[in-house]
């Protein structure tokens, strides 16, 4: 579930005044297409410095962990996402829960893409503000030696995203930026069961896209690939 963003916003200005934050970098990332499993650096704001605009690897692990890839290889696609409803239970690591209290963190992006399957075929949706305006999606971080990791949150899914994705209970946890501080001020297990209970997608739209956005043997990371395509077989949503 969400393992395909993009973000292609280099303004800076415009990025800083969205956000009400710092750049603390020169070179801002960016990609029409990125797969997380690439383990990409992404821009993120963190809880502990909410007027600053980060670096940060998209695949979470422990704090200090002594073999980040090896961590990763291990745990797969958990890396990238965590479901909300496992936080404060027993299938979530101590770690884990240490983070979504004290160290939540947004990640910038200006869309993010899900597959729709028919038969055995899948067609891939860009979900997105209008005119690619930037959008945060919801996540934790930890440290680790000289820099920082993270996963972002899935909640339950909207009508929307439950008919791209055929049915799918879960989405992921987006922010409209101007709730950047509602989302840090979370700071208690019952404030966040809360806000998971109830939290709802912003308004995105949607359009279909090329087919090469889900086949990690092709380059995808090309401003053609965002062009809205029609897909014959597929009813508009």
């Amino acid at each position: 579930m969400c393992y395909h963003v993009k973000q292609t916003r280099k303004d800076r200005e415009y990025l800083e005044s969205s956000f009400d934050a710092d750049l603390r970098f020169e070179s801002i990332p960016t990609y029409f297409h990125v797969n997380g499993f690439q383990r990409p650096s992404m821009m993120i704001i963190t809880q502990q410095e909410p007027n600053a605009i980060q670096l940060g690897t998209w695949s979470v692990a422990p704090p200090h962990c002594l073999d980040v890839k090896s961590y990763w290889k291990e745990k797969g696609g958990s890396v990238l996402n965590t479901r909300d409803d496992s936080l404060f239970s027993f299938r979530a690591a101590e770690w884990k829960t240490d983070a979504i209290l004290e160290n939540k963190c947004i990640m910038i992006i200006t869309g993010f893409y899900e597959p729709h399957k028919v038969g055995k075929d899948s067609y891939p949706y860009l979900l997105h503000r209008p005119d690619f305006e930037v959008f945060g999606l919801c996540g934790y971080y930890t440290e680790q030696e000289d820099y920082l990791t993270f996963a972002i949150l899935t909640t339950q899914a909207n009508d929307l995203m439950g008919k791209i994705h055929n049915g799918a209970k879960r989405m992921p946890m987006t922010l409209h930026p101007d709730d950047k501080e509602n989302y840090f001020d979370l700071n208690t297990e019952e404030a966040l069961k809360e806000e998971f209970s109830r939290h709802y997608c912003i308004t995105l739209d949607h359009r279909a896209v090329d087919r090469s956005v889900l086949n990690s043997h092709i380059d995808s990371n090309k401003e053609e690939i965002i062009k809205e395509v029609f897909h014959p077989i597929i009813t508009d949503f």
